[in-house]
């Protein structure tokens, strides 16, 4: 991204230069140049710095808009003022940005400086109802360019975290399309593959190949089975039932998955029959893992940390690659640290001196 700012420019020119003063912060632009700063003032919309270029001292208000939005974050909470007006306004800039935890967070800290600041604050939106919408948004233009597993996932990101939104309530109606659309997907490849095998013209050949059909399709049936447990769990508004339900979903696939593992030692001989099992496999683990995931954010939600933090590891173990199971042992990280900060900020308060 062009840096269209005559400040920003600056700033990008004296970022470059490297400051070994011991007082200096990493300031990041939103085109991804770090430098290292003196943080003078912040306010709700910028950043004022020194930085320092040749051994001259140069200064540089640099917007939030032109900043990378965690690094304004981080900056801005180190150094403004602990008001409840200054956390709501940070939190507007997290949900703005897509910061959920650290939104929730920085409103957490409002109220507990002011339990009325929301009746002062009237005109803003609600801010969870806000990201949740935007969530429900961006799954439905997934849906439209075909994106539909990654459509799924951020319906899951809803129906698990957002549970209490009107924005998840409709989501509703988006998951039941997106279950349709990739349930013709499943039916259609099911049935390429069956013709292929009812197609071949030597006995033995068709033979073999229906044989390899009923392993598959008994392993695919038994997947079935396991969608239907969490999908019926993502339907849950009751977070107990909801856990439960994705719980139970997340054994159906761990019991699948040792199914497929007997499954290929079986055709060890069979090439062919392997590679079909791996495909069945490799979609098996993504679903096994959304399902922990499903689980872990339940009791995030429930500052439930180190279950939490247990449940994100396993879902790795499961799908390694996993962009939702690294995303919620991140948040895990963030909520729990942000908890401390959160019950410090209590404690200091009630051991205030009343006036």
């Amino acid at each position: 991204m062009k840096i269209r700012s005559a400040i920003a420019a600056l700033a990008v020119v004296v970022l470059s230069v490297p400051v070994l003063a011991a007082d200096k912060e990493p300031l990041t632009l939103s085109d991804g140049v770090t430098g290292m700063a003196e943080i003078l003032a912040t306010d709700a919309e910028s950043v004022t710095a020194r930085f320092v270029r040749k051994g001259v001292d140069v200064e540089a208000k640099v917007r939030a808009i032109r900043m990378d939005p965690i690094s304004f974050y981080e900056i801005r909470r180190a150094h403004m003022e602990s008001t409840a007006e200054n956390h709501v306004n940070l939190a507007i800039h997290c949900a703005e940005n897509g910061m959920l935890h650290q939104a929730r967070f920085q409103m957490d800290m409002a109220r507990a400086l002011d339990p009325d600041i929301e009746q002062k604050f009237k005109d803003r939106p609600n801010l969870m109802e806000a990201i949740a919408a935007r969530l429900a948004d961006a799954a439905k233009r997934l849906v439209a360019d075909g994106r539909l597993r990654d459509a799924y996932d951020v319906v899951q990101v809803l129906a698990t975290r957002f549970t209490e939104t009107a924005a998840a309530a409709d989501a509703y109606a988006s998951l039941d399309l997106i279950e349709t659309k990739l349930a013709e997907r499943d039916a259609a490849r099911v049935a390429a593959r069956q013709k292929k095998a009812a197609d071949a013209k030597d006995a033995a050949v068709r033979a073999v190949a229906e044989k390899r059909e009923a392993v598959v399709a008994a392993l695919e049936n038994q997947r079935a089975g396991a969608q239907k447990l969490e999908s019926q769990a993502l339907r849950q508004r009751n977070t107990t039932n909801a856990k439960h339900g994705h719980e139970a979903a997340a054994e159906a696939y761990a019991a699948l998955l040792t199914a497929i593992g007997t499954a290929k030692a079986a055709a060890t001989a069979d090439a062919d029959l392997g590679e079909m099992i791996r495909e069945v496999e490799r979609v098996v683990r993504s679903e096994g893992a959304d399902a922990l995931v499903n689980v872990g954010s339940v009791e995030l939600a429930r500052s439930n940390f180190d279950r939490a933090e247990d449940v994100a590891k396993a879902a790795l173990a499961v799908d390694p690659g996993s962009a939702r199971a690294s995303s919620l042992l991140e948040s895990v990280d963030i909520a729990r640290e942000q908890a401390d900060e959160l019950r410090n900020l209590k404690l200091s308060r009630e051991r205030r001196p009343t006036k």
